[in-house]
């Protein structure tokens, strides 16, 4: 059941009109004549209209057609629209009305520093859109926006996609190592190529890492609580369905000792090489859109991904190298090329 909502309404209003008649003095003082113009400027307004969604038969009709939208603006800057011309489609101009309500905001009309009511004339033309038959066609940045998949009859996409991944981490040392290091974690970050069946990329995980017990080594500084560590190498790996095997070659960074400040160097860090097994698995994100990337049409799609990743760690520091657990949660995104298509007719 729809509440009764007047008392809202009312004190909408009444602050509307407190802030609309401020403003037209102030515009009063300042101009002695100015001719009425929308707050948020013609382009604007027209964008609001060009943005909405059409069908693909609405689309041929509107294609190079010219409208003419008429705004009847009181003194208080309330546009209200009142006719649209150069369209006969009923549900067209439903929806342009719909679009334009409750008011639109102008700056008023003003004659002799007093504002007036004026009428306001905006003038749009739509593009020429391409014909809908069966021939591939070339999408521009507008057509592009105003489709949806269900749209295409038949759709050709690139079988390479290109994405990126982010996402946290929780680590856990096992094995001699945890003598010394321990639970911590931190991100990730994996720019990747996917192809049908493998993907490839570079991965990169920085993490903090609890320090159980000092390190050995011959070093007067006080050793760090959380010692940082960072890997980054290539992965290559294969993807069924919804899950992917992933092997990683890394490159392995450990800083047990923060140099005192950035003039002196004085820190301890230990460098090696790791390799790491993970095993993934997706869940989608709502449904796949179209959207312009890098200026050319693509299906862009989301992914919710959880890891689980088993790595050794060969590092100078011997106490440091050792067997390490990973767990993960990440946000993907993948885009992927469109490479020709046909849309389907609507009678």
């Amino acid at each position: 059941m729809i509440k009764n909502c007047y008392p809202l309404s009312f004190i909408f209003t009444f602050i509307y009109y407190l802030c609309s008649t401020f403003f037209s003095v102030i515009c009063a003082q300042q101009d002695s004549f100015r001719m009425a113009s929308p707050v948020i400027g013609s382009n604007e307004l027209a964008i609001k209209i060009f943005s909405m969604h059409y069908t693909q038969k609405q689309r041929d009709s509107l294609g190079g057609r010219s409208l003419e939208l008429i705004y009847l603006v009181d003194e208080m800057g309330m546009g209200t629209l009142k006719n649209i011309n150069g369209i006969q489609d009923t549900a067209i101009k439903d929806s342009i009305f719909k679009a334009n309500l409750p008011f639109v905001l102008f700056r008023p009309e003003i004659i002799s520093g007093q504002p007036h009511e004026s009428i306001y004339f905006l003038k749009i033309r739509f593009p020429q859109y391409s014909r809908l038959d069966s021939r591939s066609l070339i999408l521009d940045r507008f057509n592009l926006n105003t489709l949806r998949m269900e749209d295409f009859d038949s759709i050709s996409i690139s079988k390479m996609s290109t994405g990126i991944l982010v996402g946290g981490l929780m680590n856990q040392f096992i094995g001699n190592a945890n003598t010394y290091l321990g639970f911590g974690g931190g991100m990730r970050l994996n720019l990747f190529f996917k192809f049908k069946n493998i993907t490839t990329g570079l991965n990169m995980d920085v993490l903090g890492i609890k320090r159980k017990k000092s390190f050995s080594i011959n070093r007067s500084s006080e050793q760090a609580t959380y010692p940082s560590s960072l890997l980054m190498g290539p992965f290559v790996g294969y993807i069924k369905k919804r899950w992917t095997v992933i092997a990683e070659m890394d490159y392995a960074l450990l800083n047990i000792i923060y140099n005192s400040s950035n003039d002196i160097k004085d820190g301890f860090q230990t460098k090696g090489s790791g390799i790491g097994l993970t095993l993934s698995y997706g869940l989608p994100i709502g449904r796949s859109k179209l959207m312009y990337y890098y200026n050319s049409p693509n299906i862009f799609s989301q992914n919710v991904i959880f890891s689980l990743s088993l790595r050794h760690l060969s590092l100078q520091l011997r106490e440091a190298s050792g067997y390490m657990l990973e767990l993960g949660a990440h946000y993907e995104m993948n885009y992927r090329g469109i490479k020709h298509f046909t849309l389907k007719k609507q009678n």
